[in-house]
């Protein structure tokens, strides 16, 4: 078929595509709102940071840098969880 042929097809029958998506669009709107929401999600984040491994005479202070990191990434997550636009969209 050629694509102008496709074009014209398309064309004469514009109208009937653009009523079917929009009364199928409507449609799903309406159930999905009518549903209940029966789902809920919870997740698990874990943050890890690879280890330096040192030459044994230097000490790394490893545990305690780690350690703080893992704070500040939690405090970091945890501002972005209790945010207002994503606790209204939860």
């Amino acid at each position: 078929m050629e694509t102008t042929k496709i074009y014209s097809v398309l064309k004469t029958n514009s109208l009937v595509i653009v009523l079917l998506s929009t009364l199928i669009g409507a449609l799903c709107l309406s159930v999905s709102l009518i549903l209940p929401n029966q789902y809920t999600a919870e997740g698990l984040i874990i943050v890890t940071r690879a280890t330096e491994i040192g030459s044994g005479d230097v000490f790394l202070y490893e545990g305690y840098y780690a350690q703080q990191n893992a704070q500040n990434y939690l405090a970091t997550f945890q501002s972005i969880v209790e945010s207002p636009g994503n606790i209204k969209n939860a």
